[in-house]
């Protein structure tokens, strides 16, 4: 039985299906935030479970590194993936909330303000 490989696979039908509910709401740009997430998650990598917890691990961790540094709209689909991926691994990945990482992308702003600042 493959619990993550089958996980994935509802993350990705319950993107879909909130995209086609946001595009019956009249909300497209929830409906394509839906339909990318979708679109994401069916281009991971699927062949055994042990690939998708990699691969979930992987896209959680590259959200906690880089997300306070990419451009808001980049920021919010790679934090957006990651969230999908954690629901993904039962949460088995770090707790990273969305307040969190405003806190940190704020310190990061005012310390490259500070370590430019000083050049």
């Amino acid at each position: 039985m493959s619990v993550y490989v089958d996980r994935l696979e509802r993350e990705r039908q319950l993107n879909i299906t909130k995209a086609q509910n946001a595009a019956a709401q009249g909300h497209p740009t929830m409906w394509a935030h839906y339909l990318r997430i979708a679109e994401l998650l069916g281009r991971a990598p699927s062949s055994s479970d042990a690939v998708v917890q990699v691969y979930c691990r992987d896209v959680s961790d590259r959200a906690i590194r880089h997300c306070p540094t990419l451009p808001p709209r980049h920021a919010a689909e790679l934090w957006a993936l990651s969230v999908n991926c954690r629901r993904i691994l039962g949460h088995l990945a770090p707790d990273v909330t969305l307040n969190w990482l405003r806190s940190r992308a704020a310190r990061t702003e005012t310390e490259l303000t500070r370590d430019h600042s000083a050049t």
